[in-house]
């Protein structure tokens, strides 16, 4: 769809499409939690380019680092699902690193060579170094993360939907993680059970 809001096309990607992301080259990365693939789209002609099959891959989210690699967060959703990020190498059009996110759920990158994942289950943030793919650090948040954003600043912001004590317990809470100082800052009155998020133009 277009900005005008005209049908330009519909490409199946596996059954409950959740992981999408713009590559450098202005394609599109798309995946279904049920497809076990993540399917590469042109931009120009929004023909599928390839399809990269990757056993119990359960796309929940995706995020373009800033050296154009693609990282997929798998959540388990099915019995089959393997949880964790796949990174995908778009010159190479394939995977080269699979990586540990107990409980993940949302992911971004920044400018700086970062890739922040949010966990559900675990209440946390996890930062990645994007081009060795280890583990940096990881930041309490207040509450069940989800969705994941940087504004201009580099600052990380996070929706948090449940209490991390108790998932049957709705919150409304986003927290704003500053990488410089590591300080975690919460925010409520944004409506109860939070889980997206966006960062506007002017950051």
């Amino acid at each position: 769809i277009n900005t005008k809001g005209k049908h330009l096309a519909s490409i199946l990607v596996g059954a409950g499409p959740r992981a999408i992301t713009i590559d450098k080259n202005g394609d599109i990365w798309a995946g279904g939690i049920g497809g076990k693939q993540m399917v590469k789209i042109s931009g120009k002609t929004y023909d599928v380019i390839l399809r990269i099959s990757i056993a119990n891959l359960c796309p929940y989210g995706a995020t373009t680092d800033s050296y154009g690699n693609i990282w997929v967060m798998s959540r388990k959703w099915y019995s089959y699902c393997h949880e964790g990020i796949v990174k995908i190498d778009t010159k190479k059009n394939q995977v080269v690193g699979f990586y540990s996110a107990s409980g993940g759920y949302g992911i971004a990158a920044d400018r700086r060579g970062h890739v922040w994942a949010s966990s559900y289950e675990h209440s946390r943030l996890y930062q990645f170094d994007a081009k060795a793919g280890t583990l940096l650090k990881t930041y309490p948040l207040g509450g069940r993360g989800r969705g994941v954003g940087v504004d201009s600043s580099g600052k990380i912001w996070v929706a948090c939907s449940h209490n991390q004590h108790n998932s049957g317990q709705e919150i409304n809470r986003v927290a704003r993680v500053d990488p410089n100082n590591g300080q975690v800052s919460g925010f409520t009155h944004v409506g109860r059970h939070t889980i997206g998020l966006a960062i506007d133009a002017k950051g």
